[in-house]
């Protein structure tokens, strides 16, 4: 145990003094709850929508067709936007322009 600390502390005298001990506060993660909510707003309560006013009206298919029709590529889109806009915040903290150095 002794050993271990002993070499926990030479490791550490060779790092400067401002990362000594230090644990990262910029690990980059993707906010998993702004896409959930845009996936709920734009694919799935579009079709609970739908779905709803379909057994309310006694027309099952006719309203969820046209909600699959409209809502899904509006959604893909959308979602997709987010996650590349998602994806491009991770890649600007572990891989910064060129010139920001």
């Amino acid at each position: 145990m002794a050993e271990q600390q002993a070499g926990r502390a030479d490791v550490q005298t060779h790092l400067p003094a401002e990362t000594r001990g230090a644990v990262s506060t910029t690990e980059p993660s993707m906010d998993i709850g702004r896409l959930v909510r845009i996936f709920f707003w734009s694919l799935v309560l579009p079709f609970a929508i739908s779905l709803a006013l379909d057994l309310a009206l006694g027309i099952l298919p006719l309203i969820t067709l046209a909600a699959i029709v409209i809502v899904i590529p509006i959604a893909s889109v959308t979602v997709g936007r987010a996650v590349l806009s998602e994806f491009n915040k991770i890649v600007q903290v572990v891989a910064p322009d060129a010139h920001e150095f």
